[in-house]
């Protein structure tokens, strides 16, 4: 069995990388479908060797990158790693070699390769996204699990593919879906997810406390959610399923309008009942009332079971009666739409065509 090194646990994949190369260890495997990521880290290691490493990229498409050698076909692949200047340190990234390691001349001049390497400053990374070492290269073949992506790693890709969108970035705090957790670790998740770069948080009340009468406890974790927020946006999730009553979820409703929620939610989606049209009616009523008090608006959204274009449209409908136009506004009022985006779509290529889409390619409705 080729000999596996687990470095996703600690995040020292750059260290873990780097010690192998300089050990001249001459056939390194990482299995991860996060070819770019995996490619950056590659580099940041080579730069950091002194002298600097170059890095070789090879796939079966357009050969070594730069070069235009060696497509098509893995041995003249193998052949120009064999035939670099020995004095040349050097990494050279195979991707999707895989394919080719159970062919036997594949695998003999692999072998013969590793023999060569190991008297040279190179090493050759396997880049795959599935793990397939035949015994015959288990001797000389190291794996290197590739890390999942880093926080900062995930911040920047979700600030690269927002960028420019006008789209919010929403994140769920305050241990997600239960809520049953202590307030110190609220808070500090809740700071976490704005740190990250959250534009909303949604958080979910405590209704064992609740349910039991302690409003003032759930008032101040409301409360004290909020001012973690910062200048987040906080949306209180009532989870009205478990509320038993509509004077529950009046009384609900009014504590988190209270306590300082932007919005308030109906439901997780994984507690039935979750959005129904009584329930939502209540919440919309709680809202007007505060704001013909205070003249503050808050918004709403009614999330789980709301699956149809028609069913959505008798929601609208209530919101437009209870509140006014100017709640019908994303900033104001919002559909859970998991369920929903694919029967909007469904009805849009309806009233195009005159005809519904297969089930195949949209939601039943």
């Amino acid at each position: 069995m080729a000999t596996r090194w687990d470095v996703a646990s600690d995040g020292s994949f750059r260290q873990a990388l780097d010690l192998h190369i300089r050990a001249r260890y001459p056939l390194l495997y990482l299995p991860t479908a996060e070819e770019q990521r995996a490619e950056e880290e590659i580099r940041a290691v080579a730069e950091r060797l002194q002298p600097s490493w170059r890095v070789y990229l090879w796939d079966v498409v357009g050969g070594y990158q730069g070069i235009e050698t060696a497509k098509g076909l893995p041995l003249p692949a193998l052949e120009f790693i064999a035939n670099a200047p020995a004095d040349e340190p050097a990494v050279f990234v195979l991707r999707d070699f895989h394919v080719y390691l159970r062919e036997p001349q594949v695998a003999r001049s692999l072998r013969n390769l590793a023999r060569l390497l190991r008297s040279r400053r190179q090493s050759v990374v396997l880049l795959s996204p599935l793990l397939e070492v035949p015994a015959t290269l288990a001797d000389e073949v190291t794996i290197l699990d590739f890390p999942l992506p880093r926080y900062d790693d995930i911040d920047r890709e979700f600030g690269l593919a927002l960028e420019g969108s006008g789209v919010k970035l929403a994140s769920v705090a305050t241990a997600f879906p239960s809520g049953m957790s202590s307030l110190k670790f609220k808070l500090e998740e809740t700071k976490w997810a704005v740190n990250q770069g959250a534009d909303e948080i949604d958080m979910v009340i405590s209704r064992g406390k609740f349910l039991t009468g302690e409003y003032g406890f759930v008032f101040d974790e409301i409360a004290a959610v909020k001012e973690a927020c910062g200048k987040a946006h906080l949306k209180v999730i009532l989870e009205t399923g478990e509320l038993s009553t509509l004077d529950n979820v009046r009384r609900a409703s009014d504590l988190a309008i209270a306590a300082g929620a932007d919005f308030i939610k109906t439901s997780t989606g994984k507690v039935q009942p979750a959005a129904t049209l009584p329930v939502t009616l209540v919440m919309l009523e709680a809202i007007r009332d505060h704001f013909y008090r205070t003249g503050k608006m808050v918004g709403m959204k009614p999330a789980g079971g709301i699956a149809t274009a028609k069913i959505a449209l008798n929601y609208l409908v209530m919101v437009r009666e209870t509140l006014g136009q100017a709640w019908l506004d994303p900033d104001w009022f919002r559909f859970g739409a998991s369920a929903l985006a694919n029967d909007v779509l469904r009805q849009i290529v309806k009233e195009k065509t005159g005809v519904y889409q297969s089930f195949d390619y949209f939601t039943k409705d």
